[in-house]
């Protein structure tokens, strides 16, 4: 499958966090054929396996959460609005008037309503809070309440498209388009001799706390993992510290006090070698992916991360570059072919 063309099947899929396992029958659907072995859990997480075939090989996981944020219907009101909470975080200055998927019985359209700037009172405060605003419909307060129950999920009603130079826009590439890079680094291990086993772990419930990561890789226990997730571009003005992540310039690895530092410097040792594009930057501690949780799973995996350059993370409006997405494939392929 061509990258976009991946890229915007995976990101326009609905898998917010708790619901994923409606997702789990496309992926089947779609990318199955690329597996010897599938298995979910209760957790969310889709989990696929590619044997080597060689007898007592050790394996490497890659892994991308499948969750996205979004929204849950928490009450229903009259006129034909819905309040709801927020499910990961999300800034509310980007939801007024941002259009909407609620996904009850019959998927509707909507749109998120606040008091326009005009009719507001001279006090009031400027910050938006999610409880102050409504989701309007259009519809009736019955046909909501049998349609959309308390519960309904919301996404962005938002497609992945094209933009120059090879940048594309869409929601949930936090953090799906990571998922399409482990794909992309399967198509590039067919019919490669390899001396491992490759194992594609897309992981639920990373925004509410890496619940799917912590669980699938304990089942899977690989001997390697490496977490894929996306890091805050650098923009004009943004901290000096940002100027490491750049989109176009390859994925972020990072050195942090939760990942294995011999497994990291291998990576990049190798990236270096294929002279494959990529950036490099320190964390202290916690990295805020699922690496957190993958190096402690079981008795401890060596664990790696490397991250997609993203802009407007958490927005209807993310944006990263194919480049980078096929950069990052190039990378996982090559680790798998060094171990």
């Amino acid at each position: 499958m061509e990258l976009f063309k991946r890229a915007k099947t995976i990101t326009e899929i609905c898998a917010v966090s708790g619901r994923e396992h409606v997702a789990f029958e496309e992926l089947k659907e779609r990318f199955g054929h690329m597996f010897d072995e599938i298995f979910t859990t209760p957790t969310g997480s889709f989990v696929g396996i590619r044997r080597c075939g060689k007898p007592n090989a050790k394996s490497i996981l890659f892994d991308a959460h499948l969750d996205e944020i979004g929204f849950m219907v928490k009450k229903i009101c009259d006129g034909g609005f819905l309040k709801v909470s927020g499910i990961g975080g999300t800034d509310t200055k980007v939801l007024s008037a941002a259009e909407v998927w609620i996904h009850g019985k019959e998927k509707i359209a909507g749109v998120f309503a606040s008091t326009p700037p005009h009719l507001r009172e001279s006090d009031d405060n400027e910050k938006l809070f999610l409880n102050d605003m409504y989701i309007d419909t259009g519809m009736s307060k019955e046909y909501l309440e049998e349609n959309t129950p308390i519960g309904t999920v919301v996404t962005y009603k938002t497609t992945t498209e094209k933009l120059l130079n090879g940048h594309i826009v869409g929601k949930s590439m936090d953090d799906k388009i990571s998922m399409c890079t482990i794909l992309e680094a399967f198509d590039l291990l067919d019919g490669e001799d390899l001396n491992v086993d490759i194992i594609a772990q897309f992981s639920g419930g990373e925004e509410i706390g890496y619940i799917g990561a912590t669980t699938a890789a304990f089942k899977a226990a690989p001997d390697y993992a490496v977490a894929i997730d996306v890091t805050n571009s650098y923009i004009p003005e943004a901290p000096i510290r940002k100027m490491g992540n750049k989109l176009g310039g390859g994925g972020v690895i990072s050195y942090s006090g939760t990942t294995s530092r011999p497994f990291t410097k291998h990576f990049i040792e190798v990236l270096n070698k294929e002279n494959i594009p990529h950036q490099i930057v320190g964390e202290p501690g916690r990295t805020g992916t699922n690496a957190h949780v993958l190096q402690i799973a079981r008795d401890g995996i060596p664990t790696a991360l490397i991250s997609v350059p993203l802009k407007n993370m958490h927005t209807q409006a993310e944006t990263a570059t194919l480049g980078d997405l096929e950069n990052i494939a190039k990378a996982l392929a090559a680790l798998a072919k060094s171990l």
